[in-house]
């Protein structure tokens, strides 16, 4: 068996489902040959370059250019490589493709349910799950809850659909070294204790009801909220406040660090598919506040 990764989403600052693909990617090229195709090197495995220009799964213009990228060139290039079975990390795969068998992962539905927030890629996650029955010879997912939905809004048949909850790399997030604490503080301006939050600033994740509490108990606690997560993805623009401190995004590598030395980390959403993030801070010995 040959298995090709449709990695052509991938870009050069990966956060969930990026983090995702690169360590499912080291463990299936451990264990048999395998191809990522990627417009970048996330140091998993054997790589084809693909397109630069189509990368971003949020991004509504790449997304369509991805699709004809996947539909037209990806074949091919599986074609030559002799790939036996082709693997999907998110939701979205040639609709005219191959004989060969696809595997594909929903990691959740929130493009269905959060449709003004997603605007057009909300149609094209539509379309990507209408494909699914069709298309796909199994389909993961990362928790019990995301199977069910799945099956309320797609016509997958239920023995195809497998959970396999996510997991994390159990050498990188670890209780860190807090000896290091000062200096890597100092490093990123933070000079109080701090409330952490990590994730996308999407309405689902609820951000606006933690900064609401932490707003109204600021003046009791010596606390700072920090919150990691890329602004440019909000709908709303977030509360400024010399107490809170945004952060775009930290690499892979400090992310740790970042949980470690927390006091807390706090994970409101009201709506996920798994919530990696809170087992990423346990982890490293973080205390979690989850709904």
């Amino acid at each position: 068996m040959k298995i090709g990764i449709n990695g052509t989403f991938l870009n050069n600052s990966p956060t969930g489902v990026g983090i995702f693909t690169k360590e499912v990617s080291k463990g299936l090229c451990n264990q048999i040959d395998t191809i990522l195709y990627s417009p970048f090197d996330i140091g998993a495995c054997k790589r084809v370059q693909t397109d630069l220009s189509i990368s971003g799964s949020t991004n509504i213009m790449n997304n369509f250019k991805r699709l004809l990228y996947i539909n037209t060139k990806l074949p091919s290039l599986i074609k030559r490589d002799k790939i036996t079975l082709l693997y999907c990390p998110i939701v979205e795969m040639p609709s005219i493709m191959t004989r060969i068998p696809l595997v594909v992962t929903v990691h959740d539905l929130h493009p269905i349910y959060f449709k003004r927030q997603f605007g057009l890629s909300s149609l094209y996650f539509q379309f990507m799950i209408n494909l699914l029955p069709k298309r796909a010879s199994m389909v993961t997912v990362p928790s019990r809850f995301v199977r069910e939905e799945l099956l309320k809004y797609s016509k997958v048949k239920s023995e195809k659909i497998e959970v396999i909850y996510n997991g994390y790399d159990d050498s990188h997030f670890k209780p860190m070294d807090k000896s290091m604490r000062k200096g890597f503080l100092s490093d990123h301006n933070i000079e109080k204790p701090y409330i952490l939050f990590v994730g996308s600033l999407f309405e689902y994740k609820n951000l606006a009801v933690l900064i609401q509490a932490f707003m109204s108990i600021k003046d009791k606690i010596e606390h700072n909220l920090l919150v990691i997560g890329k602004r440019d993805v909000a709908i709303n623009k977030p509360i400024e406040d010399e107490r809170i401190k945004y952060l775009d995004y930290v690499s892979y590598d400090s992310l740790s660090y970042f949980y470690s030395y927390a006091d807390v980390f706090v994970h409101p959403a009201f709506f996920e598919g798994f919530g990696l993030a809170v087992l990423e801070a346990m982890a490293c010995g973080t205390a979690v506040i989850s709904s």
